[in-house]
């Protein structure tokens, strides 16, 4: 349902279907000046943010980077974040102009050991669906390139 919300909205346009209904598997145009009128039509109660829309960072990223000069921002990638907490927070500290102080602990909080098992073939429709958005992305902050698990690794 989110997808055919965001393809009615015309954020999203289809590539090459000839489908009436829109599914992952298929590809996608992005037409940015549409974001605010989705954004509009989303209630803004707890809950109801657009999941697919939460992953397409760039289209978030470009207009606050424009806006404010890409040197005041730091983006993270939760990858790194895993495999090296101190050496992440530190570079944020940095970053914001405050010392280094080190972390008490760098063992995770607040996680979800027990996820449900998800189907392989909805793992791979998602990082098919997120990988032009990820090249996109790569290129937006310089990054030689963002993972195609990195917008699916909370599924995994």
């Amino acid at each position: 349902a989110e997808l055919q919300f965001l393809v009615r909205k015309g954020l999203l346009k289809p590539i090459k279907t000839q489908q009436t209904v829109p599914k992952l598997s298929d590809t996608y145009d992005l037409d940015p000046s549409k974001l605010q009128s989705v954004l509009a039509d989303l209630p803004n109660s707890h809950g109801s943010h657009s999941l697919l829309l939460r992953g397409l960072y760039a289209l978030q990223l470009r207009p606050w980077l424009q806006a404010f000069g890409s040197e005041r921002f730091l983006v993270l990638k939760c990858e790194d974040m895993a495999r090296n907490p101190r050496g992440v927070v530190d570079r944020a500290q940095r970053h914001i102009g405050l010392r280094e102080h080190p972390l008490d602990s760098i063992e995770p909080h607040n996680t979800r050991p027990n996820k449900p098992p998800y189907d392989p073939a909805f793992i791979a429709a998602l990082q098919a669906f997120y990988a032009p958005f990820d090249r996109d992305l790569a290129q937006l902050l310089h990054w030689q390139q963002v993972s195609s698990s990195s917008t699916t690794s909370m599924w995994e």
